[in-house]
């Protein structure tokens, strides 16, 4: 990815907000952060090329359902950053990079 002015990602990141707003309108949650296992379920679809990343990370790295979950709200607003409905690949491996980066901070 090209390197992006401050303002650009400014552009991105209240896209983003709105994105979740709109997709939660009906609930009393907000953001993706907030979602419960039913509401990943629902709004968490992945690719199947994600769906295998993920599956293979969870069962190397041997993750709680808790750390499933994050990973999956961390795709999710990944994939609303790049106003992508559906969570692809790259979304999942970043959300997986950040997660080893900041693993003391997870669980």
């Amino acid at each position: 990815m090209d390197e992006e002015d401050s303002a650009t990602i400014k552009k991105r990141v209240e896209k983003a907000v709105e994105i979740q707003k709109n997709r939660f309108k009906s609930l009393k949650i907000n953001y993706n952060s907030q979602m419960n296992s039913r509401q990943i379920t629902k709004y968490c679809i992945l690719s199947k090329e994600a769906k295998n990343l993920l599956e293979a990370a969870f069962k190397q790295s041997n993750l709680t359902a808790r750390s499933y979950h994050r990973i999956l709200k961390v795709s999710r607003t990944i994939a609303d950053l790049d106003s992508s409905e559906l969570i692809n690949i790259n979304h999942i491996a970043e959300a997986l990079n950040f997660r080893k980066t900041f693993h003391k901070y997870w669980d």
